[in-house]
Formats: C-alpha cells, structure tokens, sequence
C-alpha cells in the first residue's frame, strides 16, 4: 500500500480522511516535475482509476482546444477487460493481444473535466481479468503549437494512498514558456475518489483560481468516480 507520495517544492497539502476503511485516491499531476517516493509501487494491475485533466495556458481554464483523450492498455498475456463511467453508465469493452496495446479513445466532451471547485462524474474504472500496464494520453492545441501530446503512467487502485503533498510553484520550464509565448502554465490539481463518501481536506499554500486564499482549506465529499478540479493562480517569477 502506498502510504506517502512526495513531490518537489511542496506547496500544497492533500489529506483524506477515514472512516471505516481507508478513502482512496488518484491524483493526477500534469507539467509538474516531481519525485516520487514509497513502498510497494508498481505499474501494473488488474483493477485501476483514471481521469484527464484539461491544460490551462495563464489564468484561462479552458484556452487550449483538446483534440483527443485516450487509454492506451498493455498487458503481456492476452487480456480482456472493461472501461466504465460508474455514474453516467459509459462502457468500454477491451482485449489486449499478449505483448501488444491496444488504444481506446475517450470522449472528451463526457471526460475532460471543465470546472473548478466541484464534484464532477468525469472518472472511469477500468478492470481487466489479468495483469495489464494503463497509461492515459491526450493531444491538444493552443498558442500557435498543434499536435502537443500528453501521456500518464496510470497507478493501480491497491497503490493508491491517502496522504499526498504536491508542488505548485513556477516551475524549472518557465524561461521556456516565456520564450515561447506562453506565459506561464497554471499548476494543475485533480483528485478521482474511488469509494463513495471520500472526505478531501486540501490545506492550501498557494491562491486558486476558484478564489480561495494560502492558509485555506478546501473541504469536499466525493463519491466512486467523481473527480475534483482546480488550478493554482498563475505563479509570478517571484513565487
């Protein structure tokens, strides 16, 4: 069981509570350099979580046009498995050949997330009757450049953990963000909730572009597959 994930920089702190037994979480980090430390982790599974997370270009969410979202699934014996949205009823169905990928493309007007500081049905749960390998990948466009493309080791459910610390700072690409005309990247937050009755305290070290404050806490409940989105106001070169 994964107990601890440490990332570069640590700015921001994600705690979850438990009850009877332990709430579990994906979290997605995307443009954020970060080392990764624990027990026991691995890549491969039968039983994962998975959600996207859109790339926000300054202080605007939603300024880069995502072309594509897909799962691309590994396994090296042939496999069979399914793809689906608990909330919305989605489904997928899936085979793997041994030692192959196969690539399943994702809707990404039902999966992209697009709104901050809310529970949204955007995750998906994908089972596999034998061990497989999940990455999750997306191109997208914006400021000139196209055919950019993003692609995520998926974590295995039993790896996930509870305690989480992240950066959120300027990070070691911004000369060549504000070479390219970019500006800077916003840093990116999404939590994916695999039980039902997950309670998140984020405890804040940096300001939000939902308005919230370093200092605040951010106290949401999640159910299986809801994801929770929110990025950091655009760091200045100070920060």
């Amino acid at each position: 069981m994964l107990k601890k994930s440490f990332f570069a920089s640590l700015l921001l702190f994600v705690f979850v509570m438990k009850s009877v037994v332990h709430k579990l979480l994906f979290l997605i980090i995307l443009f954020i350099p970060s080392i990764l430390i624990g027990q026991g982790i691995h890549t491969h599974g039968t039983d994962f979580w998975v959600s996207f997370m859109p790339v926000p270009f300054n202080n605007d969410v939603w300024g880069v046009e995502h072309d594509d979202l897909a799962l691309f699934i590994t396994g090296k014996d042939s496999c069979s498995g399914m793809i689906t949205n608990p909330n919305t009823g989605w489904h997928h169905s899936f085979h793997v050949a041994p030692d192959s990928m196969s690539r399943i493309a994702v809707p990404v007007n039902q999966f992209l997330p697009n709104q901050l500081n809310t529970p949204l049905q955007k995750g998906l749960h994908i089972v596999s009757d034998d061990t497989i390998a999940v990455w999750s990948g997306m191109t997208f466009n914006g400021r000139g450049h196209t055919g950019n493309f993003g692609l995520t080791n998926v974590l295995p459910t039993e790896v996930l953990g509870c305690n989480y610390v992240i950066q959120s700072v300027r990070s070691a690409y911004a000369p060549y963000e504000l070479h390219e005309g970019y500006g800077n990247f916003a840093r990116s937050l999404a939590i994916l909730a695999t039980m039902d009755s997950t309670n998140v305290h984020v405890y804040l070290r940096c300001a939000t572009q939902s308005g919230y404050h370093p200092g605040d806490t951010i106290d949401i409940w999640l159910d299986s597959g809801e994801v929770f989105l929110e990025y950091s106001v655009v760091p200045t070169a100070q920060s």
